[in-house]
C-alpha cells in the first residue's frame, strides 16, 4: 500500500500504458515528444517508454485513438482512452491554449454524435463524460482565468467549445460570474452572457433581482447592452436601487442614454 501511495500519477498513467500494450505504448511515445501539449512531469516520465522516436503531429494522436476504438480485432473501450484525454484537456486549459483545446473538444464531439458500436455500448455515456467537462464550471472559470489581462476581446475558441459542450451555456456563466473575483475574467465572462443572453432578458432580470453586489452590477450590465431589449423603465427604476453597486450601474446607463 505504501509503496502504491509513493508512486506518482504520472508513473501511473505510464504503467497503465505498458499494462495496455502496444497501442497506448504507441500513444504515450508520441505524448512524449510533445511538451507542448502535456505538462514537462508527464513527458519526463512517458520518455521511459521509449529510447528514441521521432517528432508526431497531434493529428497522429488523434488518428491512434480513432483508429483504435474503431479497427482495431481486440478494440479498447473508450473508458479505456478516458483518463488520458482528461489528462490532455485538463493540459491545454491550465496553459491557455485554446487552439488545441477547441480542436480536441471537436473529436470528442464527434464521438458522442456517432452511435456507440456493439463491442462498446457504454461508449456515448463514457465520452459524455469527458466532453462535458470541457465546459464545466471549474473549465469555463480556468479558460477566463487565463485569458491575458490585457486582453479585452472575448476568443472565439472559448465560445465555439461552449457550442460543442454546454446545454445551458448562459446558465453556466451566471454561475461563473457569481464566484470570480478577477476583473478582466468578469469582463469576459458579461462578453460570454451578452453572446448567450439575446431573448433572455427575462432569466437574467431574474438572476439579477437574486444577486447584490458586484455580481447584481454586472447582471445589470449584461442587460444594458442586450440588442432590442432594453426596458428604460426597469433601469430607470434600478437608479433607487438599495444596492449601491446596482444602482450605480443604473446611473451610469442612464447618464449614457440619448
Amino acid at each position: 500500500q505504501e509503496q502504491i501511495e509513493m508512486v506518482s500519477n504520472y508513473e501511473r498513467l505510464r504503467m497503465a500504458f505498458e499494462e495496455l500494450g502496444p497501442t497506448f505504448i504507441k500513444l504515450g511515445q508520441i505524448l512524449s515528444t510533445r511538451p507542448d501539449l502535456v505538462p514537462l512531469d508527464m513527458v519526463q516520465e512517458l520518455t521511459k517508454l521509449q529510447d528514441n522516436v521521432p517528432p508526431f503531429s497531434f493529428a497522429e494522436v488523434r488518428t491512434i485513438i480513432e483508429q483504435e476504438l474503431q479497427e482495431a480485432l481486440d478494440p479498447m473501450t473508450f473508458e479505456e482512452v478516458e483518463h488520458v484525454l482528461g489528462e490532455i484537456r485538463d493540459y491545454l486549459v491550465s496553459e491557455g491554449r485554446l487552439a488545441p483545446l477547441l480542436v480536441l473538444a471537436r473529436r470528442v464531439r464527434d464521438l458522442y454524435d456517432r452511435p456507440s458500436p456493439s463491442w462498446d455500448s457504454r461508449r456515448k455515456e463514457a465520452v459524455a463524460r469527458v466532453l462535458f467537462t470541457f465546459a464545466d464550471l471549474r473549465t469555463l472559470r480556468r479558460m477566463v482565468q487565463n485569458v491575458p489581462a490585457e486582453t479585452h476581446t472575448l476568443p472565439p475558441e472559448i465560445v465555439a467549445i461552449l457550442d460543442l459542450a454546454c446545454h445551458d451555456p448562459l446558465s453556466l456563466c451566471a454561475d461563473v460570474l457569481a464566484l470570480e473575483r478577477s476583473p478582466s475574467a468578469r469582463m469576459l465572462t458579461r462578453q460570454l452572457m451578452e453572446h448567450y443572453g439575446t431573448g433572455r432578458f427575462d432569466w437574467i432580470r431574474e438572476r439579477y433581482e437574486q444577486s447584490h453586489g458586484d455580481v447584481a452590477s454586472d447582471l445589470l450590465r449584461v442587460m444594458s447592452r442586450l440588442p432590442g431589449e432594453r426596458n428604460e423603465v426597469f433601469f430607470a427604476l434600478q437608479a433607487s436601487n438599495p444596492d449601491t453597486a446596482a444602482q450605480d450601474e443604473a446611473l451610469h446607463h442612464l447618464e449614457k442614454m440619448p
